[in-house]
């Protein structure tokens, strides 16, 4: 296979991973490049002008995914014009981003736990995310621990490996089906959620969601978002930011395989949630109340 070949085989393999979190998938994607590109022939100038396009692409194909997207257009924006591209120059481009970008989940969690004790507490999760799993990968370090309430996550059923994983790090899980969290709000002490994307009015994260910040909302629970700041959009105002989100509907055969007739499955995986139902927002350098969420403008670095 060529290099273009190479590259986009693992750009098709993270666009159909239907599972995993931004920043996991993020991860796969970067410890792929490093390892092929070691070894990998230099690119051609027609080479660097396909490897634009295909970025292009992969970049609108994951768009819903912000730290991909935010990747993707770093990469491009380091592309040479008119030139070809070393494979050692294009290696030092993406372990610069990732050195840069390593450690910003542990600095979320410290920000999140200067504010936020998690001694004893009873926490409800959704779906699965990376900082949340690198959150109580830390705490489970301390001396006290916390039950944690975890969704199923439909359609992918994501949400049972979150649980796994959690309650192999010696945590008690309730594990519970996505409509089924309202009969545990009643002993749930907090929410915490991740996000694929935050706007100035609305973020971005998994079916469901939208439910389970209206009712702990009403129940007087907290909700806590943890993502990094890289899941900013710079929205040009609010027409731009609701048109931003039109994500296209997902197999039917995912949530109903034969259906009957007349009967037409609809399969989301994702919604816009208000933020002003959030506690607060936490990133690596900000805990931003949800009602005062400010317009946030986040450079492409």
């Amino acid at each position: 296979m060529s290099n273009l070949e190479n590259i986009h085989a693992v750009f098709d393999m993270i666009r159909k991973d239907h599972q995993s979190g931004s920043g996991t998938l993020q991860e796969h994607l970067m410890d792929f490049l490093l390892t092929y590109l070691i070894d990998a022939p230099d690119f051609t100038e027609k080479e660097v002008k396909e490897l634009d396009s295909m970025l292009t692409w992969f970049r609108n194909e994951m768009k819903d995914f912000a730290i991909i997207s935010h990747f993707t257009g770093h990469l491009i924006s380091q592309l040479p014009d008119g030139d070809g591209l070393s494979s050692a120059d294009l290696y030092d481009i993406i372990l610069a981003y990732r050195i840069k970008w390593q450690h910003v989940n542990e600095r979320i969690i410290k920000k999140f736990l200067e504010k936020v004790s998690l001694y004893d507490k009873e926490i409800l999760l959704h779906s699965q995310s990376s900082v949340v799993l690198d959150l109580f990968r830390h705490f489970s370090k301390g001396k006290h621990s916390a039950t944690l309430i975890q969704t199923e996550s439909r359609p992918m059923l994501e949400g049972r490996t979150q649980a796994k994983y959690l309650a192999g790090l010696g945590y008690e899980v309730l594990f519970v089906t996505d409509a089924g969290f309202s009969s545990l709000l009643h002993e749930t002490d907090m929410v915490i959620l991740g996000a694929d994307r935050i706007l100035p009015d609305i973020f971005i994260n998994k079916t469901g969601s939208h439910a389970i910040a209206s009712l702990s909302r009403r129940h007087g629970v907290p909700v806590y978002v943890l993502a990094d700041s890289r899941k900013f959009y710079h929205a040009k105002g609010k027409e731009d930011q609701n048109m931003l989100f039109k994500e296209d509907k997902k197999p039917a055969g995912e949530i109903w395989k034969n259906p009957p007739k007349r009967v037409t499955p609809v399969n989301y995986y994702f919604e816009s949630v208000p933020n002003d139902l959030i506690t607060a927002f936490v990133t690596e350098s900000h805990f931003i109340p949800g009602k005062e969420m400010p317009y946030i403008a986040i450079e492409e670095r």
